[in-house]
């Protein structure tokens, strides 16, 4: 329902990674304004559990946070 009547939809979310590309924490940044995508977007990416572990050289940038954008057709 919500993806199909708004494509458009983004959500910018802050997390952080481990070593391991663990996902810790996600944080709303940049809402859609629709509570209920918001809280979709999260737990998509709680779901996820991980993405590749980071770089080495960019570790401690990740451990601090990383900008995810999630657009409607990504929750499909």
């Amino acid at each position: 329902g919500i993806i199909a009547a708004h494509p458009d939809y983004q959500v910018v979310l802050m997390v952080t990674l481990d070593a391991n590309g663990r996902i810790g924490n996600p944080v709303i940044k940049k809402g859609t304004g629709d509570a209920s995508f918001d809280r979709s977007a999260i737990l998509a990416l709680q779901k996820t559990g991980s993405l590749p572990p980071p770089p080495a050289k960019w570790r401690d940038s990740a451990a601090a946070g990383v900008y995810i954008t999630l657009t409607a057709g990504d929750l499909q």
